[in-house]
């Protein structure tokens, strides 16, 4: 059983007037898992992940700015052999693993009241470079 209290003051003359509405149980409703409920805005967040395969890509010897299906020289040879200062990016049948992590963000009123706000996000990140032939992903100086 819920009990409230109510707290009365009186306003004028033969006029009461509510001041607030305290729960007497703490807890209060069950907020769904995923969501927050802050001041009287319940918000809901779920994400979703994918992997995808992007390729086979080939080049021949071109700059580490140059982009691949998004991801630049840099991404990719950081991916495959670790950070390190390449001038060039050269390659023959090399796969790439991307993951898309897409989020949505709904906002509505009340517990169970109707949705005034959504957004959804999307982040890609390389997960992993192969290639048929080791010897086939080159990074490399200019010197």
């Amino acid at each position: 059983m819920k009990i409230r209290h109510v707290l009365v003051g009186l306003v004028a003359v033969g006029a009461l007037s509510v001041v607030g509405v305290v729960p007497a149980l703490a807890g209060g409703p069950k907020v769904p898992t995923g969501c927050s409920f802050n001041q009287g805005v319940l918000t809901c967040v779920s994400s979703t992940s994918t992997q995808n395969t992007i390729g086979p890509l080939s080049t021949k010897q071109v700059p580490m700015s140059t982009t691949f299906d998004g991801f630049t020289g840099v991404q990719i040879c950081d991916t495959a052999f670790g950070a390190a200062p390449y001038d060039f990016i050269a390659m023959l049948n090399v796969s790439l693993v991307e993951a898309v992590m897409t989020t949505t963000t709904t906002e509505a009123h009340g517990l169970h009241g109707s949705v005034f706000d959504t957004s959804t996000s999307t982040s890609t990140s390389l997960v992993s470079v192969s290639a048929i032939y080791p010897d086939r992903l080159i990074c490399g100086l200019l010197s």
